[in-house]
C-alpha cells in the first residue's frame, strides 16, 4: 500500500502504526487446538492416534493457501519421530474475526510437537514407565531408515533415540529423576521434560506434487562469475533473513574454488540479474541454493582446471585449488591471473575454451520428497506451588542438522529457536 501510494503521489510515503494498531491488525501465529487419543499396549508401545485438530485461521488469508497448509502441515507433522503405524486424523481450519494467522518459523510444526509429546508423557504416565524410555521404545530406529511414516514423509537416515540418550546425559537425567523423590529444601518442584522432533525440509518436486501444489518449487538456482581481478560474485535467487546466508555461501564457494571469502560478494534476489528462483521460505535456503552455488562453482572450477592445466604444462586431473591458487604438479597459478587471461588475454586460452567465467546451475536434492533433521531437547524446571513461578534451571539440545556448514550460525540458530520456545511455552498469548 506504501510503495502504491508512493508512486501515485511521487512523494516519498512512510507508514507509523503503534502497538496497539499492530496488535489489532497484524497478523497472529499459532491458534491451534488438538484433541488426541492414542492407542497403546502396557508396555508403552503407541499402536495409533486419533486426532482432531482445528486451526483458528483469522478473519482471513494473507496467501492464498496460507491457512489450510497451516492444518495439513500440522497433521501431516503429528506422528513426530515415532513408528505409529495407524492414525485417523480429522482437521478444520476455521475463519474467525481475529487478526489473520501470518508466517511465524516452523509452519505448523511447534504444536504438532507440542500435541504428540504431550501425548507420549500422557501414556509413559499411563502404563508406569519413565517417559524416556517410552519416547525411545517408539522411536523410528537408526536400523529402519530410510523410513515412511503412514501419513507419506520419509524420513532419510538419523538415529533418533540417540538423540534421547545424549540429552539426556547432558542434563543428568537419572540424577534429576531421583531428586524429584525427596522434598526441596524451598518447597518448589522440580520437573524434567525432554521433546523430540523430526523437521523436513528441501523439498524437491515429489513432495510438492504430493501435496497438489500449482507451482512446484522443487529447485534452487545460483550464477557463479569470476571477475577480472579474480573477485567472485554469487548472483542467487533468495534472501538473508538474518540467517547468516552471506557467510555460509560465500564458504560453499570457497570450498569448491578456494577463493577467500573476503573476495566473494553474493547479490541476493536480484530480478534484473539473478537466474530464476523461489526465494527463501520452509529452511530451504541452505540445502537448496548452497547446492545451486555448488553446482556452479563446481562448473566453474573444471573450466579454471582447464586453463591452468594449459598454463601450467600438466593434466587437468593433476590441477587443485588452494588458497586463492591453482596448483599443479611443478608450479602454480593465482585465480586472478587465470581471470585476467580468460577476459583480457584470450591468445592464451587453450583451444575451444571459450573466454569469460561465468557459470549458472541448479540443485534439487537427491530426495526429492525432502531431507529431515532431527533434535532432543531437555529442559529443567523448578516451579514454586504457591505462587506458581518458574525457574528454568538447565536446558539442553542434541540435533542432527546434516553437514554443518558454519558452526557458529547453527548454534546462533538452535538458540533462537529455544528463546522462542520458551515464550511460546509461558511467556506470549494474545487473549481475545
Amino acid at each position: 500500500v506504501v510503495c502504491a501510494i508512493a508512486l501515485e503521489t511521487g512523494k516519498p510515503i512512510r507508514w507509523l502504526e503503534d502497538r496497539r494498531e499492530n496488535l489489532m491488525a497484524a497478523p497472529q501465529a499459532r491458534e491451534h487446538v488438538y484433541r488426541i487419543t492414542a492407542y497403546a499396549g502396557r508396555d508403552g508401545l503407541i499402536k495409533g492416534i486419533d486426532a482432531e485438530l482445528t486451526v483458528d485461521a483469522g478473519a482471513y488469508a494473507l496467501w492464498h493457501t496460507g491457512p489450510f497448509m497451516e492444518t495439513s502441515m500440522a497433521a501431516r507433522n503429528l506422528l513426530g519421530p515415532y513408528r505409529i503405524e495407524h492414525i485417523r486424523c480429522q482437521t478444520w481450519t476455521v475463519a474467525t474475526n481475529k487478526a489473520p494467522m501470518g508466517v511465524y518459523r516452523g509452519v505448523a510444526r511447534p504444536g504438532a510437537c507440542f500435541a504428540i509429546e504431550r501425548t507420549v508423557d500422557e501414556v509413559a504416565r499411563a502404563v508406569g514407565r519413565d517417559p524416556m524410555e517410552v519416547r525411545i521404545a517408539n522411536m523410528v530406529s537408526a536400523d529402519q531408515m530410510p523410513h515412511e511414516t503412514v501419513l507419506g514423509m520419509r524420513f532419510d537416515n538419523g538415529d533418533y533415540p540417540e538423540s534421547v540418550y545424549r540429552v539426556a546425559s547432558l542434563i543428568d537425567y537419572e540424577s534429576i529423576r531421583a531428586r524429584q523423590g525427596f522434598t526441596e529444601p524451598d518447597g518448589r518442584l522440580w520437573g524434567v521434560g525432554l521433546a523430540s522432533y523430526s523437521e523436513q525440509t528441501a523439498h524437491g518436486a515429489a513432495e510438492w506434487r504430493r501435496r497438489g501444489s500449482p507451482i512446484i518449487p522443487g529447485f534452487e538456482s545460483a550464477t557463479a562469475r569470476i571477475n577480472p581481478d579474480g573477485t567472485l560474485v554469487l548472483l542467487v535467487g533468495i534472501h538473508s533473513h538474518g540467517q547468516g546466508l552471506e557467510t555460509t555461501l560465500a564458504q560453499i564457494a570457497y570450498e569448491e574454488l578456494g577463493i577467500h571469502p573476503d573476495d566473494i560478494t553474493v547479490r541476493f534476489g536480484d530480478t534484473g540479474m539473478s537466474p530464476f528462483g523461489f526465494g527463501t521460505f520452509a529452511s530451504r535456503s541452505m540445502v537448496m541454493s548452497g547446492g545451486a552455488v555448488s553446482n556452479a562453482c563446481i562448473k566453474l572450477r573444471e573450466k579454471l582446471a582447464m586453463i591452468a592445466a594449459h598454463q601450467l604444462q600438466c593434466n587437468v586431473e593433476q590441477v587443485r585449488f588452494s588458497g586463492g591458487e591453482a596448483l599443479g604438479v611443478s608450479g602454480s597459478i593465482s585465480i586472478a591471473e587465470i581471470a585476467q587471461i580468460s577476459h583480457l588475454r584470450q591468445d592464451r586460452l587453450p583451444d575451444a575454451i571459450d573466454p569469460i567465467l561465468d557459470a549458472t546451475a541448479t540443485y534439487e536434492p537427491a530426495e526429492s520428497t525432502g531431507v529431515f533433521s532431527y533434535a532432543t531437547h531437555a529442559a529443567v524446571v523448578a516451579v514454586d506451588p504457591n505462587s506458581g513461578v518458574i525457574e528454568l534451571i538447565d536446558y539442553a539440545v542434541v540435533e542432527d542438522c546434516g553437514n554443518v556448514v558454519n558452526p557458529m550460525i547453527v548454534d546462533g540458530q538452535i538458540v533462537g529457536g529455544v528463546a522462542q520456545g520458551i515464550g511460546t511455552a509461558i511467556y506470549e498469548e494474545s487473549p481475545y
